[in-house]
């Protein structure tokens, strides 16, 4: 008896710990639009410290992959109605943002003006989500309920 309890209690214990990973909405304005929109530090200042959810996207224009990095978040963006913000690298440095992100490119998921997570591009894994819509969306869906 007090072994079926142990196992009942190790078993509460490791299923009771574990954290819903809970997908996250963007700010209502930023559906229904599909688009790139250009911002500087400022703007991006700004919109961090109203506390918006949102997708931003900071770059080089020298990008080296493949396939264009723009073209992919571009068509992402597009196909599935969702606004992301964009960012040259060198305006994004003077952010508190680069505090955290050395570099670029980088898909940036901001909750509530913080910084849930990021594409690394210094991270073989993440460099695929970068040159594929779909690898690219199914990152994203892990964190943002994209369909609102």
């Amino acid at each position: 008896m007090k072994r079926i309890i142990l196992l009942v209690l190790v078993i509460l214990s490791m299923t009771g710990c574990t954290k819903e990973n809970s997908k996250f909405y963007l700010n209502d304005e930023y559906y229904n639009a599909g688009k790139l929109v250009d911002i500087d530090s400022k703007e991006l200042t700004n919109i961090l410290k109203s506390n918006d959810s949102f997708i931003l996207f900071t770059f080089n224009p020298y990008c080296n992959f493949k396939v264009s990095c723009e073209n992919v978040v571009e068509n992402f963006s597009k196909n599935n109605n969702i606004t992301i913000f964009k960012i040259p690298f060198e305006e994004f440095k003077s952010t508190k943002l680069y505090n955290t992100i050395k570099y670029a490119p980088s898909i940036i998921l901001i909750n509530k003006g913080k910084i849930e997570t990021y594409l690394d591009p210094n991270k073989d894994e993440d460099s695929i989500k970068y040159q594929e819509e779909k690898a690219l969306k199914d990152y994203i869906e892990m964190y943002i309920d994209t369909k609102k």
